[in-house]
């Protein structure tokens, strides 16, 4: 978000983002600590945040201090519209984080009974939503998911 709006106030970046105060301020820090943003102040003395011209056009999920579990249920949400099942593929798609990334925070997410996985009929589905569901350690092809945490989980 800081990448889209360059010189965005700490209050209007906070207010959209789906983690409490406490957590925005701690990966506020971290960002500023590890030089990937920086603070000025604007005219008025308002902090205004960038990136720095080190972290380059793309950020990744890996290099940020990103709690991956805030932003798959942010994917969910959107994604599912409501819904309480939602297509596996469409949430990979939406986060398009390295496979190998999105199958470990979803298998750490099932570990701890945050998220139920489902099976299902893949005939009506096209290869690409096939590949982009999810194969289980059982071999059982997963296609949807349901979030079963709190509201503020992370």
């Amino acid at each position: 978000k800081i990448r889209k709006n360059p010189g965005i106030s700490s209050k209007n970046l906070a207010k959209d983002l789906p983690m409490s105060k406490k957590e925005f301020i701690s990966h506020l820090n971290n960002l500023l600590e590890s030089g990937e943003a920086v603070c000025t102040f604007n005219e008025n003395c308002i902090p205004c945040l960038k990136l720095s011209a080190r972290v380059g056009a793309q950020i990744r999920l890996e290099e940020a201090d990103v709690d991956v579990r805030l932003a798959f249920k942010a994917a969910y949400r959107t994604v599912g519209k409501g819904q309480k099942i939602v297509r596996i593929h469409r949430i990979r798609e939406y986060l398009n984080w390295p496979r190998r990334q999105f199958d470990e925070t979803l298998k750490s997410l099932m570990a701890d009974y945050t998220i139920e996985l489902h099976g299902g009929d893949p005939s009506a589905m096209s290869d690409k939503e096939i590949k982009g569901s999810f194969a289980g350690d059982d071999g059982l092809l997963y296609i949807n998911l349901t979030w079963w945490g709190t509201i503020d989980e992370h």
